[in-house]
């Protein structure tokens, strides 16, 4: 007890007299004639003191010393039956039987019972359920424990937290540390193990974690032990390291043994404004075997009304006393109780007897002493049941005090009638008073934005407050309002800055500039930003059925049928297999000429007809395909063409913002103080309508705001203004609120239960509601871009080049097939049915030198009947007629038929 800083002589002499005089208030005047002169003898413990102070004629003992010396003690008191009551600190854990339960009262003639000891130890085993009891009622998840080093219960609860894990029931994710203090230790205080860091540091390191929004999820709930330091200092360095708010959960298990009003005292120098950290609504909690008030469940049924009234007296010292030195005092009253009680059956218990450690002789009293002390402990519970403090700040006293929440006992936690109190306000747990409870009917003042349906205003005061306020922002602030009972002064958000509004309720994105000055309520909304265009009324131009396709379709479609007319040329021109290379009768030099196809193309798509009828395969594919291509750019034309000018209005052509950012027609705008005008600051817009106004004064203007505002004045102005279809920048959205507010957390978790049970979109449709009575029911139409157009360019390509490859198709059978098909065909000649076949290829200089470059027809002469006949055929105008399929025309120049006749034999 030399770390408490008590006179324990001192303290004892006073309560000496007090517990005389006291006593007798309750006893009738024969028994106080009873009470013996009490003297309390104070030692240092050694191995000789115990029988020093039984041969000085003591005949009781209290102890508050460690548990082994507490042992040596016990050892020599059961030798000569001396009751030796011991309070050890650090606790004993489960070493010893202790006077736990209620199991029978010890007979007071019995022998000395080893193990019904009249002992008041700390349970671990009770100190490790609560703390499990408490961390499930408040729903931890992670929690933080702190220790010197010199309690037990740590690995105890390390264990407890392994165990349920394993067998899979609830669990909060351990996280231990060691610490020591940084200054004024002396060699008493030194921790042992050399591996602990400061608690400063460890509580600076966990104070940037918790502002670090990146870091990984810390805890908010720590358990402390700090048995071999200074309370008032521990509690000091977490103070200033502004690790006590009202989102913090302290829980002092154990600490040394020192008065419990130091906590508090330190907490209530804060509250003063000293220091840069505002505890004024700290969550400390301590557990405690003895009430700081003496509950009168502590006496029932050992004392009578008179003794109640005094020991209740006595609760306004105990919050200035150690624990252990209060329950030495409840000891020492109930065994001054017991010996009267003693004395008044046996007189002769008031006789003195003359006892030595040097003989065998016992006290004869004692063991019934003892057992009356244990049965007096037993009944008190104050071996098994714990208490629960936490600290509550008085406003109207400007101090904090502990108040008590909840009580442990049969391995179950119960709230206190304060606890049930504050579990109904603050819809939490109960065991915490500092937590937010509501506002008890005060102001808060809600800076709002007059921007419909958002809020809606009807005039203002002399003071600035708005009047007659609707909305759906006003709507949600009544919801908190009934919920956390407040009342709402509305007034202009441009207060905040000032600190002369409590919330800024305006739909607020969350951005990391906003984040440095302000804490946000929720989120519980989706803000989406989107753009707002003038209608464009169709075009009234005398050419307007051009329209459909924009300037650049147009261009392709020109360069379309250009390249087609003259890819039809080329392959015409080189396939040995068109009707002018094939030199078949009727065919015109029109084939391969350049303008002919190029016409013939025009035609084509003119839906005229085509000119020319290839024979080719390579040329006819070209040609399927085009038509194909044809086809579909009419229809898409033709459609387009219908939609637009039936429709009054034209859709505006900005699809994305990039289209806007690389717009010449447009210009954005945004209202000034709003997250997209850091983006675009060229148009000096003030408020919602004035965008709106000046999107219908200037129709290049695009107005780029939230999407739910643009909504609702499309709703209102569907004939002038649309709403486009881009949105962008989706992100969570809240009201803000200035820092500091101890309903901060409080407000988010209820809004954001709003938003989970539908309360926001409910509300949000009805202030919508009209979104449906302007909506436009016209035919959607826009002018067709490339794009909508490429897959058409992709099919023509794709014919191109399927023709050339069956030009080259048809290249390689000439070249090179051809000749082996040549052989192979006068080998299965016969010579029956043809008595001389001399088949003789025409050169070019046997052709003659005409200006157009033609080839022997007599090349049809080396194919197939059949295969000949069809060549014969084809590659004609319609008006051409057919020819005897067993003779062919040639034309009449001399050289030709000459070289033919030598050439061809039959």
């Amino acid at each position: 007890m030399e770390s408490s800083g008590f006179d324990l002589v001192e303290m004892f002499d006073s309560m000496r007299e007090d517990i005389l005089h006291d006593s007798c208030v309750s006893l009738t005047p024969k028994e106080c004639e009873l009470i013996p002169n009490i003297t309390f003898v104070i030692r240092s413990f050694s191995n000789s003191e115990v029988c020093s102070l039984i041969s000085a004629g003591v005949r009781a003992i209290i102890s508050m010393t460690t548990c082994s010396v507490a042992q040596e003690i016990e050892h020599v008191c059961e030798q000569y039956h001396i009751p030796h009551m011991a309070i050890p600190k650090p606790t004993c854990g489960n070493e010893i039987n202790i006077s736990q339960a209620k199991n029978g009262i010890a007979d007071p003639t019995g022998s000395w019972d080893k193990n019904r000891k009249p002992w008041v130890v700390l349970d671990v085993s009770m100190v490790v359920q609560m703390l499990r009891a408490i961390e499930l009622t408040e729903m931890v998840s992670r929690k933080m424990i702190f220790t010197d080093g010199y309690s037990v219960i740590p690995l105890k609860v390390l264990l407890s937290e392994t165990d349920s894990i394993l067998e899979g029931q609830p669990s909060a994710t351990p996280s231990t540390h060691v610490f020591h203090l940084d200054e004024g230790l002396n060699d008493g205080e030194r921790n042992p193990h050399t591996n602990s860091n400061s608690l400063a540091s460890y509580l600076i390191w966990l104070r940037k974690a918790l502002n670090d929004s990146d870091a990984p999820l810390s805890s908010n709930y720590y358990e402390l032990f700090a048995l071999n330091h200074d309370i008032e200092r521990v509690t000091s360095v977490i103070s200033e390291t502004c690790m006590l708010n009202i989102d913090q959960f302290w829980v002092i298990v154990e600490f040394s043994d020192q008065a419990p009003y130091l906590i508090t005292k330190v907490l209530t120098e804060s509250l003063s404004g000293r220091g840069n950290c505002n505890n004024r609504r700290a969550n400390v909690a301590l557990i405690r075997q003895f009430p700081l008030d003496y509950a009168l469940s502590l006496l029932k049924g050992l004392y009578t009304y008179e003794e109640e009234v005094y020991v209740k007296s006595l609760s306004g010292s105990t919050k200035e006393i150690p624990e252990r030195l209060t329950i030495a005092g409840f000891i020492v009253f109930s065994l001054s109780k017991a010996y009267v009680g003693l004395v008044k059956e046996e007189p002769s218990f008031a006789a003195e007897e003359s006892l030595s450690c040097e003989t065998n002789q016992t006290f004869t009293y004692g063991v019934r002493l003892r057992n009356l002390m244990y049965d007096r402990i037993v009944a008190s519970e104050l071996n098994s049941k714990l208490y629960l403090y936490a600290t509550h700040t008085y406003d109207f006293k400007y101090n904090m005090e502990f108040l008590l929440t909840a009580s442990f006992s049969g391995g179950e936690l119960k709230l206190t009638p304060n606890g049930e109190t504050i579990a109904h306000e603050s819809h939490g747990s109960g065991l915490f008073p500092n937590r937010f409870r509501g506002m008890h009917d005060t102001y808060l003042r809600i800076g709002v934005v007059i921007d419909p349906p958002f809020v809606n205003a009807n005039g203002r005061s002399a003071t600035g407050e708005l009047l007659n306020v609707t909305g759906l922002i006003p709507d949600i602030m009544e919801l908190l309002g009934e919920r956390f009972k407040f009342r709402q002064l509305f007034s202009d958000i441009s207060r905040f800055n000032q600190q002369r509004i409590d919330i800024a309720a305006a739909l607020l994105t969350l951005t990391d500039d906003r984040s440095l000055h302000i804490n946000y309520l929720g989120p519980f909304l989706i803000s989406s930003t989107a753009m707002l265009g003038a209608r464009v009324a169709s075009d009234n131009s005398l050419f307007k059925m051009f329209k459909p396709f924009k300037p650049s379709v147009w261009i392709m479609i020109a360069a379309s049928v250009i390249v087609s007319g003259l890819g039809l040329f080329a392959i015409n021109r080189l396939s040995p297999f068109s009707a002018w290379n094939l030199g078949l009768p009727g065919a015109i030099a029109d084939e391969v000429a350049v303008q002919e196809n190029v016409w013939s193309t025009i035609g084509s798509f003119l839906l005229q007809g085509s000119e020319i009828f290839p024979l080719a395969l390579s040329s006819r594919a070209l040609v399927l395909l085009f038509w194909s291509v044809v086809v579909v750019v009419h229809a898409t034309w033709q459609a387009d063409l219908t939609a637009y000018m039936s429709r009054a209005y034209v859709q505006s052509s900005i699809r994305s913002m990039r289209e806007l950012a690389y717009s010449y027609e447009y210009q954005p705008i945004a209202v000034s103080g709003s997250s997209i005008y850091g983006s675009f600051q060229s148009y000096p817009i003030r408020s919602t309508q004035e965008g709106i106004d000046a999107v219908i004064a200037d129709p290049s203007l695009i107005f780029i705001h939230d999407k739910l505002l643009l909504r609702y004045a499309v709703s209102n102005e569907c004939e002038k203004i649309q709403l486009l279809p881009i949105t962008f920048a989706e992100a969570a959205a809240g009201f803000g609120v200035a820092k500091g507010r101890d309903f901060e957390k409080a407000f988010s978790d209820y809004l954001e239960g709003l938003q989970e049970n539908g309360s926001i979109d409910r509300l949000i449709n009805k202030w919508w509601f009209a979104l449906n009575i302007c909506k436009d029911k016209e035919p959607q139409y826009r002018q067709m871009t490339i794009t909508d157009v490429l897959g058409a360019v992709i099919i023509l390509s794709v014919a191109i080049g399927c023709s050339f490859l069956a030009l080259f198709i048809e290249c390689v059978y000439v070249r090179w097939l051809r000749p082996t098909i040549m052989q192979r065909i006068r080998r299965k000649v016969s010579i029956a049915d043809r008595s001389i076949v001399c088949i003789t290829e025409p050169s070019e200089s046997n052709m003659g030198q005409s200006s157009l470059r033609r080839r022997s027809s007599m090349l049809l002469s080396i194919l197939p009947d059949q295969i000949a006949n069809e060549f014969r055929y084809g590659g004609r105008r319609r008006a051409i007629c057919a020819h005897n399929a067993f003779s062919v025309n040639l034309p009449s120049d001399p050289d030709i038929t000459r070289r033919s006749s030598g050439s061809v034999a039959y």
